[in-house]
């Protein structure tokens, strides 16, 4: 999948954050045979409580 998404999606895949691309594609990988409707209600309840600030996206 890993493969896959670098060709399709990601064009330029750096060292520096593969393990935020491994782990965005192990999670695909683990809820592949989920409905769309409990995916969404996953994502929203691993939402709770966090926040995601620009200098953390960015690795800084």
């Amino acid at each position: 999948m890993l493969k896959r998404g670098y060709q399709g999606i990601f064009h330029k895949i750096s060292e520096w954050h593969l393990n935020r691309y491994v782990n965005e594609f192990c999670g695909c990988h683990n809820i592949r045979r989920l409905d769309t409707v409990d995916m969404m209600l996953r994502m929203v309840a691993g939402m709770v409580g966090k926040r995601l600030t620009y200098m953390e996206l960015i690795g800084g």
